[in-house]
This record gives C-alpha cells, structure tokens and sequence, in this order.
C-alpha cells in the first residue's frame, strides 16, 4: 500500500475514533444532566428549616466542656462550618456560637496566626459578651503584639477572663497595655500563674482596675496576690484564692470585706496567731477551705483562727491535713453564725471536744456531712442525737450523712461498718419519726468507702441492717452501701 494510502487510512481510522468519541460525551453529557436533575429533585429536610432554627440547634451543639481548644475542626462551632455551604453560611452568621474563645499555646511556634484567629473569632460574635481563656506562653507567640491590641480592642464587650501564663507573660502584657483596660463588663476573673516558682519583680499588674461589674475573682499560684493584683477588691462578692500561704492570704482576705462567697486552698507555714488581727467578714455566708491537687503541700484550716463571719451558712472542709477541733470551736464562739450546713472531711479531728461544746450545740445545722467517720466518732455523735438529749442536740438537723466510711478497723476481722450501723440504728430511727423539740429526720446515708482496685458486694450482718431496711420500706430516704450500689438493692 502506498503512503498516501496509509495515510488516508489512518485519518478515517482517527476520524471514526473521534466519532466515537464524541457519542460517548453525549451520551455522558446526557447521563450527567438526568443525575443533576435527580441530585435537584432529592429533599433534604434539615436544610428546609428556617436559618433561625438550624442556629438554634447550632448553638446547642456547643461542648459542655472542650476537649481542646476552640481552634479545632472536630468540635462546633468551626466544625459546622465544614459541613455544607449553606451550614457554613448560618454558623458565621451566628453570633452565640462564637462568644468563648479559648486557645492553649503550647510553645512560640504554637498558632502562628493567633491574631488573625481572634480578630476573626471576635468578629463572628458580634456585639455579644464574650468569654476568652488563655493559657500558655502567650507573649511567645509570634503574632503577640498585635494580639494584645486585638484583645484590647475587644475588652469592653469580655464578660469572663481566664488567664494562665507565666509572671513574665502578664509582665508582657501590661507593657503592650499601659494602664487600666475598659473592661466595662467584666465580671468574672481567673488569673493563675503556670509555673508557680515564677519570681514576680515587676510592679503590680493594673490592667484589671478597671471593671465596675467585676464580683468573681480566682487566684492561683500567685505568691502575694495583694500587692500584685491592683484589683477593685472591696466591691468583690465571690473570691476563690488557692495554693496561698496563711499571711498572703490574710492579707487579701482584708480588702474584701464585702465577701458572700469564698472557697480558700492554704498550706500551713510558720507563723503566730498574734501576728495577725481578726477579720470580720460581715456578709460572708459560704466557705470552703478545700485542698488543691496541683502540690503536695496539706492544706490547713489555719485561716479561720482570724477569721470572724457572723452570717456564715456554709462552711464546708474539704481534704484538709489537719483540723484543730479546738480552734474551730473558737471560731464558733466568736463568730456565733447561722450555720446550716457544714461539711468535714478533714483526715484528723477530735470529735469530743467538738461534739461536747455549746458553741456547736447552739448551731442550727440542717445538714450534717461527715467523711471517714469512725466507729468512736459514731458513738459520739448518736448518743447526742438520741431521744434522751432531744431538743438541745442539733434540733434542726434534717439530712445526716456519714461518707466514705472503713470497711474494716484496725483489727479487720471484725466489720467497722456493722458496729457504724448498730450504734446509729436507734438515735437514726427515733429522729426519722417526731420528736418533740427537734425537725424529724429526713435523709440519713452512710456509705462505704470504696478501695481502689477491690471490688465486693456490700454485705452487712442482718441485725445491723435491718432496722435501715424497715425505715426504707416505710418511705424513709436512707442509703446504706457503696458510692455505686446500695445494700437494698441485693435484697
């Protein structure tokens, strides 16, 4: 065959391929257009609702509480953005979604366009009050400067501030700052310290001066938060001071004197009673002296020997090392509050001296919570309550709980919680039926304490439980066993 031939051959070869060719786009042309208009025809529901709804449920969507920052495509609110366009569109455009900023910066090279997220964060929220939370080394980071100016900018509309960085940080900070913010309507403030051996030289922090509606203050790791912290102190209501050492915190607990509520972590360190004067805390109703789980040092009850709150309320003690009966016993004297409500749940304390004074009798405790209770503390406690010293022995208490009880005493052949049980059985039965002079009874619990990595079923002897059990078949709101699993329940 010749060339030309050849040639001409294979042009009606490529002519009749691109033929082919050509169909086959038609046809998938075709077949792409009846998918669109399929694709077209199909409902989604959720997209039928009305944009105020679906923000609704976005706003709903929020985690209670985040197990990263909010600079994560796996949690609302920016996970909703990526859902569809018109999600993204609704999310934007709603402004609840975006009112808590919270970052934790983990180093200098720790999100490098921390300005610009904020600056788009805030936008997003429009003119809502907003909630900012930061830790980390902040003045590291790469955009910091023009972060702070952002978050200055920004401050009037912050609601709630938590801040947990390094001295130097909110040294680096009140430099960029120069004063007082407008934090018109702040009303709650975190400011801890990172790393709490940080040495603080600087002059006091005066950033926070200015917020009028400011009523909630936590303190952490701060060595003397009154000389660092220029604060409006004394219209604070709400104050949460932890890791301080018994003098720091005397001295701030000197310009609140407008408290109601206040919860107090204190590790004992040398000092004397008559270094320091009484403080009266007129308007004080709650306390809470509680242990912190971010050292090893005990914390101590040392506070209230200068301590005087005649409308304290509550007073609840929570894991404390040491908690001299006798010195709380002072302090109910001086102070003769209402108390109705008081937790122990101190390691050590003498129940004698404490069960044996007026100064507690004369209390109008209507709930009672004891941990680690002994059998002896028990016996002490129930022959007080019993009907002969009815009307004189705590004649307004209502719910009585005795938590975390020893399965065993020292001698573990014999069973600490049936010996708890009998001895409280009779004071516990006469209080849950009227007695004259006292309120009857309404809850009594006493639960066993649970050992780590041992697991039983709670059983006790039959004449031990069972005069609980009749007050249970009657009605009566009595728990006795484990934290997971009553003893009723096996019956």
């Amino acid at each position: 065959m010749s060339t030309a031939a050849t040639l001409r051959q294979q042009v009606s070869d490529l002519t009749s391929t691109i033929s082919h060719q050509r169909r086959l786009l038609e046809d998938w042309e075709t077949q792409l257009k009846d998918l669109q208009k399929q694709l077209d025809s199909i409902s989604y529901p959720v997209l039928t609702l009305p944009p105020e709804i679906t923000s609704e449920i976005f706003v709903h969507c929020l985690p209670v509480k985040r197990d990263h920052d909010v600079v994560n495509v796996d949690e609302a609110p920016l996970l909703l953005t990526r859902v569809c366009s018109v999600w993204r569109k609704i999310a934007i455009s709603t402004p609840a979604l975006w009112t808590t900023f919270q970052v934790k910066l983990d180093g200098s090279d720790d999100l490098p366009e921390l300005s610009k997220i904020a600056q788009s964060w805030f936008k997003r929220s429009k003119s809502c009050p907003v909630s900012v939370k930061i830790s980390g080394p902040v003045a590291d980071n790469a955009s910091f400067s023009r972060f702070v100016k952002i978050l200055t900018k920004q401050a009037p509309k912050i609601c709630s501030l938590e801040l947990r960085t390094g001295a130097d940080d909110y040294e680096a900070i009140e430099s960029k700052i120069s004063g007082a913010v407008d934090l018109s309507i702040l009303q709650a403030l975190s400011i801890r310290l990172s790393d709490p051996d940080d040495s603080i030289d600087a002059e006091a922090i005066a950033m926070f001066q200015n917020a009028p509606l400011l009523q909630d203050v936590c303190i952490s790791d701060v060595p003397d938060p009154a000389s660092y912290l220029l604060l409006p102190w004394q219209q604070l209501t709400t104050f949460t001071g932890e890791l301080f050492s018994v003098p720091a915190c005397w001295e701030v607990m000197r310009l609140m004197p407008n408290l109601i509520n206040c919860s107090l972590s204190v590790f004992t360190e040398g000092h004397t009673a008559d270094a320091f004067e009484s403080i009266s805390l007129l308007n004080l109703q709650h306390l809470t002296l509680f242990e912190s789980t971010d050292i090893d040092a005990p914390a101590s009850t040392d506070i209230i020997e200068f301590l005087a709150t005649p409308a304290l309320q509550t007073l609840e003690v929570n894991g404390v090392e040491d908690f001299d009966s006798t010195v709380f016993v002072s302090f109910l004297k001086r102070s003769s509050p209402p108390l109705q409500k008081l937790v122990l749940r101190a390691r050590e304390f003498d129940p004698l001296l404490l069960f044996t004074s007026p100064a507690f009798f004369n209390l109008v405790l209507s709930e009672l919570e004891i941990w680690k209770p002994s059998s002896d503390f028990v016996i002490i406690l129930c022959q007080l309550l019993g009907k002969s010293r009815s009307g004189t022995t705590l004649p307004q208490l209502r719910k009585l709980s005795f938590l975390s009880c020893p399965r065993f005493s020292e001698n573990e052949e014999d069973a600490e919680m049936d010996e708890i049980l009998r001895i409280a059985a009779e004071p516990i039965t006469q209080r849950m039926e009227m007695v004259a002079g006292c309120v009857q009874l309404q809850s009594f619990r006493l639960v066993e304490e649970k050992v780590k990595g041992i697991y039983y079923l709670t059983r006790y002897s039959e004449d031990a439980i069972a005069p609980f059990r009749a007050l249970k078949l009657s009605g009566k709101d009595i728990y006795v066993g484990t934290e997971e699993i009553s003893t009723f329940d096996f019956e």
